[in-house]
């Protein structure tokens, strides 16, 4: 018989107010199932797309720039996490296409469940 628990919950992060909605809802999730939380940040592998680059304070001028931006938005996000919310998620960055970096760190994660933000600012759980 198949293990339904939840105990890995996926959070993408892009630094969005409904990205932070997931990321608080996905960790009360995670705390009353004792599940573990890893963030992810995919740096997008397409020169056209600022979305993300507009989220930082300071538009970084090279990929390792943007690289050390990101890190450093993610680790104050973990740190916050720790403070506020007492759970150590763990950090992830890498770099593709969004959709096959979210499916791809799931499959090769063991994830059980994604939680991410959405254009309507409702969390979705999939």
């Amino acid at each position: 018989m198949k293990d339904n628990t939840i105990k890995r919950i996926l959070v993408p992060v892009d630094f969005s107010e409904t990205s932070d909605t997931a990321t608080t809802n996905a960790v009360i999730l995670a705390k009353l199932l004792n599940a573990e939380v890893f963030l992810l940040n995919v740096l997008e592998h397409n020169p056209h797309n600022t979305t993300e680059l507009n989220r930082l304070p300071e538009l970084p001028s090279t990929l390792t720039d943007m690289e050390e931006s990101v890190t450093n938005k993610m680790s104050e996000l973990q740190e916050n996490l720790i403070s506020k919310l007492a759970i150590n998620p763990h950090i992830n960055i890498v770099i593709g296409y969004v959709a096959t970096e979210i499916i791809n760190f799931s499959v090769n994660n063991g994830i059980d469940l994604i939680i991410m933000g959405k254009n309507d600012g409702i969390p979705f759980a999939f």
